[in-house]
């Protein structure tokens, strides 16, 4: 790690610091690459993150269901799916909730979700391919934000009990922090760590270019993770 961790907590929110030297300049902050829910302030912006992390509990988990019929797969954006219906939670797992009847009538065995992993809302990124963290829902596909990952769990049981298996299209290849001018979220900084004393450093979370240190953009967005390097386990 690229220096030392500080942590900053505040009304049941984290986010963290990195000091280079004991008693240094901090550099940050940044969140929690675990987070299982994140919040954004007021003022955040895509280069001026302005991110927490909150520790909330997960639903309950329940056994894997797998459909009895055969596969008729039908491939949905949570938003998109409802954002043209006339109702106050259209573009949420709710509004598509109520969707499931009409798809199971049809046929439909399998819905795969696009990515529901919290991504940046400062982006403005539709599709939701450039995640923030891996363990988070995204919550502005919630009715109440607070309670994204109840809403996503209620969606699925809700299609398990109409037969209807639930697939998830999920990126665990890169992050939303993108190349060395992206915002800094958390490990482009703490997986940094130095190789010689002439400032050449290596990575504990990204590829890195032998030919000149930089982040190898091996998924076309920035950055890659390094399935094998520590800090991604």
């Amino acid at each position: 790690m690229f220096g030392f961790p500080v942590v900053e907590e505040r009304g049941g929110r984290s986010r963290w610091f990195v000091e280079p030297t004991p008693g240094s300049e901090r550099l940050g902050p940044f969140v929690d690459p675990d987070a299982s829910h994140l919040w954004f302030g007021p003022d955040h912006e895509r280069h001026r993150p302005d991110i927490w992390a909150v520790c909330r509990p997960w639903p309950s988990p329940r056994a894997q269901r797998w459909t009895s019929r055969d596969l008729v797969v039908y491939e949905a954006h949570v938003r998109g799916m409802t954002m043209r219906h006339d109702r106050s939670d259209r573009g949420t797992f709710a509004a598509l909730l109520d969707e499931l009847p009409r798809l199971a009538d049809l046929g439909v065995s399998v819905l795969e979700l696009l990515p529901v992993h919290q991504f940046d809302p400062a982006e403005h990124n539709y599709w939701g391919y450039m995640p923030i963290v891996f363990g988070a829902v995204h919550q502005q596909y919630a009715d109440d934000p607070d309670r994204a990952p109840d809403e996503l769990a209620a969606l699925v049981a809700t299609a398990h009990d109409l037969d209807i298996e639930v697939w998830l299209d999920v990126v665990f290849n890169h992050t939303s922090e993108e190349d060395e001018n992206g915002p800094l979220h958390h490990l482009r900084l703490l997986g940094r760590r130095p190789v010689d004393g002439e400032g050449r450093h290596g990575h504990d979370a990204y590829v890195m270019d032998p030919t000149d240190g930089s982040l190898a953009d091996e998924a076309g967005t920035g950055n890659t993770i390094d399935a094998f390097a520590p800090l991604a386990l």
